[in-house]
């Protein structure tokens, strides 16, 4: 999937879910991702996702996207834990 596909996907999850996305796409240890949210700054959390999972990238504000060069495994674990996060932090309000 190309990053502009990723992007979209990411949008539409955004605004069709409680306002985060996560999407990722790739093979062999070598994934594109794009993580957004739809009210909130996420760089920093992408910053330390990227150092968990061998990422590159980053982004501004509500948007970043990168690379993960690490097992899907691996990277669907730190997804899952990073939505996590953003929900912790959603339901704080």
């Amino acid at each position: 999937m190309s990053v502009e596909a990723l992007r979209e996907f990411c949008n539409e999850m955004c605004l069709k879910s409680i306002g985060i996305g996560v999407a990722v796409s790739g093979a062999d240890e070598s994934y594109r991702y794009v993580i957004a949210r739809r009210d909130g700054e996420i760089i920093q959390t992408v910053k330390n996702a990227n150092e968990a999972l061998s990422g590159r990238g980053g982004g501004k504000g509500s948007m970043a996207t990168g690379t993960f060069s690490q097992s899907l495994e691996k990277i669907k674990k730190g997804m899952i834990y990073l939505i996590q996060y953003f929900m912790k932090d959603i339901n704080r309000y």
